[in-house]
């Protein structure tokens, strides 16, 4: 009985020695990474911005395009959702690009990678429905968002959703995207909606060829990694009439349209909607145009292009858009030529090219 009486003491010492060591330590455990009382752990430094992007079928040279002009313009990720493309596009992604096969964990080989890749495959009820061309086939779309938003979201301030034919645009040359987004105004908004400069063919019946890398008139600056490197363009007519290649040196006719899309600031947040343009919001906060007006749909009016916007190269040319009707696009649903008429008949905008995207390019050997 002894022994277990003493048995019994040496527990209750040692448990209100740890018991003392816990509460009472001069150690600063309640402030330790264990996430113990006290204050929460500290938070993972975050990037000011990234892109979600839902992808198929998309050609080696457009795709690679799309990605040098948004790591020129300050992107610190893309997370590209690769939709059941045949084959699948991490084969096309440069090297230099890749930060990671998200499906096999598999490190890219540069230190300087953005681009996370993911693929995913239509289930056999998608495949069906879209073949059938009915409404259940976005959700693709909307379903890598709310994926990307929930794995990606708290480490990036803003997450960009944006396609691959979109390309954000920003007025003053001295600027890149986060500048924008870290403006005063704009810190305690749900989101920025961007409105959309809508690109059709310009004339053009068969593809682009590939881009040359090479930009605008000697005022023009690119902006990349923090440094600025004078570069060169032909006019606009000269493009126009001859081309110097790729998506933004081919199409230079558009319109202005009052559809938007969203860079969300990720912490007031809710996640998608039920329409890919446009996202919910944690009470009191809602999205906002560059005019600071607010914007409760997947359009405003009116339009706004002073600071920042979206061209949208939309169509791009005759046998661009035969391609995007055979292979649908990354939301799973299928265009029809009544909307390459409806794009190339909206009424022109005389100064699409004012701020010419190619700017911000660097030539293709830097």
């Amino acid at each position: 009985m002894s022994r277990f009486v003493t048995i019994l003491l040496a527990t209750a010492v040692i448990a209100c020695v740890i018991f003392g060591l816990f509460f009472f330590s001069p150690f600063d455990i309640s402030n330790s990474k264990l996430g113990v009382g006290g204050k929460e752990e500290e938070e993972e430094e975050v990037s000011v911005w990234a892109i979600c992007l839902c992808i198929k079928d998309e050609s080696k040279q457009d795709m690679e395009e799309w990605i040098r002009y948004h790591v020129a313009m300050g992107v610190s990720d893309i997370y590209l959702f690769d939709n059941d493309s045949s084959p699948k596009l991490l084969s096309l992604i440069d090297p230099k690009y890749l930060k990671m096969n998200a499906n096999t964990k598999k490190l890219g080989k540069s230190s300087n990678g953005v681009v996370t890749y993911h693929y995913r495959s239509f289930d056999w009820t998608n495949k069906w429905w879209s073949k059938l061309g009915l409404a259940r086939h976005i959700n693709m779309q909307i379903d890598v968002y709310r994926e990307c938003f929930d794995t990606y979201g708290s480490r990036h301030r803003f997450l960009a959703f944006i396609d691959v034919d979109e390309f954000i645009v920003v007025r003053n040359a001295s600027r890149n995207i986060a500048d924008i987004l870290l403006l005063e105004q704009y810190k305690r908004v749900g989101g920025l909606v961007l409105h959309w400069q809508l690109f059709g063919s310009s004339g053009r019946e068969q593809t682009h060829p590939a881009s040359s890398g090479t930009s605008s008139s000697s005022r023009s600056i690119a902006a990349t990694n923090n440094s600025i490197t004078t570069i060169t363009r032909p006019s606009a007519s000269t493009m126009a009439t001859r081309g110097i290649g790729g998506v933004l040196g081919t199409y230079t006719t558009c319109a202005r349209t009052s559809h938007i899309k969203s860079i969300v600031q990720t912490k007031h947040t809710q996640g998608p909607s039920d329409n890919m343009h446009w996202f919910k919001y944690k009470a009191p906060f809602f999205a906002v145009n560059e005019k600071l007006v607010r914007v409760d749909s997947w359009q405003s009016d009116p339009p706004s292009f002073d600071t920042i916007w979206i061209n949208h190269y939309t169509t791009k040319s005759r046998q661009d858009f035969a391609k995007k009707i055979a292979r649908g696009t990354g939301s799973g649903a299928t265009k029809k030529w009544w909307y390459f008429d409806y794009v190339n008949g909206l009424p022109k905008y005389d100064s699409c090219l004012e701020v010419h995207p190619l700017d911000r390019l660097t030539s293709s050997s830097s």
